[in-house]
């Protein structure tokens, strides 16, 4: 590989000792290489073509515009992209270039950066399909892999080879190079191979042999614990590579004239050898450390915790928000679809707040949003003070109201903050732990609007409407001490990954959000979602009272006496009270179904999940509506259960991949919680015509629309999924 040969003999040297077979770096000749001829050429190994015996009637010259103005098209289609291929040869007769030309295209742009070579290692593959893929990216072992591979590797999460793929090396080789100022040399694709960059083919095959090298010349390594070289030691290495070999193209030179013996792995059950199983690997710590770990290596997880502590507070507001609906209707003589009046108020506030919300948190940043939310969280709770004294519906709803607009705030930011805080492939797992403090807060707002909403002096007169203010002045000043500990606190403003490179100076970054389907479908799902839920909390207790079978005597006795009282027809059933406290066995079921909901977005792809429990939901509803006694009355909190994920789950892929718009996007999907303000009064009006149980077709009706917005999103987005692949299904 003499640098006076032609490029294309010494890209047709590289190719060979690439795809030769003892070294197993591809297997049936699988890869691709290409080298720079020119400022806008490039030849690149042709579709269909073998590694080891690849000539030059097995490479095509391309042309690098019309493949990188590919990448920029927000949904290409297979004619668009078979015609781009073909577009770029610049000599028509000649054979059609691999798909992966795109990202050659784009890659041969980089500084210092003439040859590029694709393989699939077995040795690398066997950690890049396992949940150890990012420590092998960020970990070097020893100083001759960092003069040949770099200090760190580029880690691509597992994307569809095409434009997708391409779009995804472009986002993730951009941002490592904005944090490192380094032009990575080796780019490792999960579940997938590796690539690696070099001004020469030496480079480039060393390399390669590095990086298999480093993983596989110790097996043990794979099972047991290593040692790998501190960041300080890592840079150092860098700085001065002459301690081992002075450059990455003299290693290449001696890589060549080391012993490569086949490759061999051990058997997860014994120590026996085997050219066949993969290591064994235990998925738990590198999933922890991936969860709360920036691409900078910052752990960012007291940052998530006290971020969650804003879920906990909306979580408190919402759930009395919920148990107030039959309050007004006894205090003030109301109907189900008058007393909706209160989630509209709700709603309403958040409609009118999101654009200003997401304006004011581009420009104030996350710490800025949330201090300016909490203090409108405060204002909203010390209204109820002088609202009790007026004693009027129109004051109760302003303080619902200022409170939902602060809650906006808080929201806007907080939802899209939790998806930065780590690991890309993870952001679903980590929204959905955040949501989980919602989950515990609903639980303790019910119980205070029953303590303070429902409470009966020693006559048995309702005291109600003198104590609703207290639980929202205690809320006034809780947030704004949390106001005070968020000003003090160092909040990173971390940005999103960009796959559509709305961040770069590209014809993407001008794009409309709205040309988005998965960001529109994210939208309209979640209106109809909010939709649903509201109605169902708005109107459980008025459900709980009147559609519940009627209860033993014996269950009047104890701590659960306050629970009952007589019904219309002279058999004991749950009492406004009682009703209110057990909405909180519903905000249980809701936690659950959080957590639960967590692990399995750590497994199964987010969308399939959403798509599933949105089934689910569609069955208890139905089950509801059916009167079937305490069988629909378990299904009422089964539906809790299933709603648990949809809101936050939604969240994630509507935002996926919009970088710097993620916040102007989390502004738009907030305000389509504005179903909760429209449907309720819908369902409350079905409701009184032909009872609260039937009113549970509304919902039903919403939750189909979720789960096909679920299980199209794949096709909506064009992207795999928002979840870490399970290394035993990957390819």
């Amino acid at each position: 590989m003499s640098p006076d040969q032609p490029p294309i003999d010494r890209l047709l040297s590289l190719s060979h000792e690439l795809g030769r077979e003892d070294r197993q770096l591809a297997i049936l000749g699988e890869g691709n290489t290409s080298v720079r001829t020119g400022a806008d050429s490039f030849i690149v190994k042709a579709s269909g073509s073998n590694l080891a015996t690849l000539s030059p009637s097995d490479v095509t010259e391309c042309r690098a515009e019309p493949l990188l103005a590919l990448l920029d098209q927000p949904h290409p289609t297979d004619t668009a992209i078979e015609a781009a291929l073909l577009a770029a040869r610049t000599d028509p007769s000649a054979r059609k270039p691999s798909v992966e030309a795109m990202f050659h295209a784009w890659l041969l742009t980089l500084p210092g950066v003439t040859f590029v070579g694709h393989t699939h290692p077995v040795a690398v593959n066997a950690l890049l399909c396992s949940p150890r893929a990012a420590d092998f990216a960020q970990r070097r072992l020893f100083p001759d892999e960092i003069v040949c591979c770099g200090p760190e590797s580029v880690l691509v999460p597992y994307t569809d080879p095409g434009v997708a793929l391409a779009r995804a090396i472009r986002t993730q080789v951009t941002t490592a190079r904005e944090r490192t100022g380094l032009v990575p040399r080796v780019i490792l694709l999960e579940n997938h191979g590796l690539i690696a960059l070099g001004a020469t083919p030496q480079a480039v095959l060393a390399a390669t042999l590095m990086a298999t090298k480093s993983r596989a010349d110790n097996p043990r390594r794979l099972r047991g614990g290593r040692t790998a070289l501190s960041l300080e030691r890592r840079r150092r290495a860098h700085r001065q590579p002459q301690r081992r070999t002075s450059s990455p193209e003299d290693a290449g030179a001696l890589m060549p004239q080391l012993a490569t013996p086949p490759i061999r792995f051990l058997s997860p059950v014994n120590s026996t050898p085997t050219s066949l199983e993969v290591p064994a690997a235990h998925p738990l710590p590198s999933t922890r450390q991936r969860l709360f770990r920036t691409a900078d290596g910052r752990n960012v997880g007291l940052t998530f915790a006290l971020v969650s502590s804003l879920f906990l507070l909306w979580g408190f507001c919402n759930g009395m928000i919920d148990v107030m609906d039959k309050h007004f209707q006894q205090e003030l003589g109301l109907t189900l679809r008058q007393s909706a009046w209160v989630q509209f108020a709700h709603y309403l506030g958040y409609f009118l707040m999101a654009l200003p919300a997401g304006w004011l948190a581009t420009r104030l940043g996350y710490k800025g949003g949330i201090i300016v939310g909490l203090l409108m969280v405060a204002v909203g709770g010390l209204w109820f003070i002088p609202a009790s004294h007026i004693a009027q519906f129109w004051a109760f709803l302003l303080g619902v109201c200022i409170i939902a607009a602060g809650l906006t705030f808080l929201e806007t930011v907080a939802n899209p903050y939790t998806t930065v805080l780590g690991a890309p492939d993870l952001a679903a797992t980590r929204i959905n732990l955040a949501q989980s403090c919602n989950g515990i807060g609903w639980i303790f707002g019910p119980i205070a609007g029953g303590i303070f909403f429902y409470g009966k002096d020693a006559s048995g007169a309702s005291t109600g409407s003198e104590m609703l203010w207290i639980p929202y002045a205690a809320v006034a000043v809780v947030v704004t001490v949390l106001a005070v500990v968020f000003y003090f606190a160092p909040l990173p403003d971390l940005k999103a990954p960009d796959a559509y490179q709305h961040s770069a100076d590209s014809a993407a970054s001008k794009r409309s959000l709205w040309s988005h389907p998965h960001f529109v479908g994210a939208i309209g799902a979640q209106f109809f979602y909010v939709a649903a839920q509201a109605g169902i909390f708005a109107f459980f207790i008025n459900y709980m009272t009147t559609e519940t079978p009627p209860v033993p005597a014996a269950w009047q006795t104890g701590a659960l006496a306050a629970w009952f009282e007589p019904g219309a027809a002279g058999n004991f059933a749950l009492s406004d009270k009682g009703a209110a406290y057990l909405a909180s066995l519903g905000f249980v079921c809701f936690l659950v179904g959080r957590f639960t909901g967590s692990i399995l977005l750590g497994i199964f792809p987010a969308h399939r999940v959403l798509g599933l429990y949105g089934l689910l939901n569609v069955a208890a509803c139905f089950l509801v509506v059916m009167k079937l006694g305490w069988l629909s009355v378990a299904a009422v909190f089964l539906s809790y259960f299933f709603m648990s994920i949809m809101f936050p789950t939604i969240f994630a892929l509507g935002i996926h991949g919009l970088g710097a718009r993620a916040k102007q996007a989390a502004s738009f999907i907030v305000m389509a919680i504005m179903g909760g303000a429209l449907l309720p009064k819908f369902m409350g009006a079905v409701g009184d015509a032909h009872g609260v149980a039937r009113s549970f077709l509304v919902p039903l009706a919403c939750f189909a629309i979720v789960a096909a917005y679920g299980f199209t999103w794949r096709r909506l987005s064009g992207q795999r999924a928002v979840t870490q692949l399970n290394p035993h299904r990957a390819h």
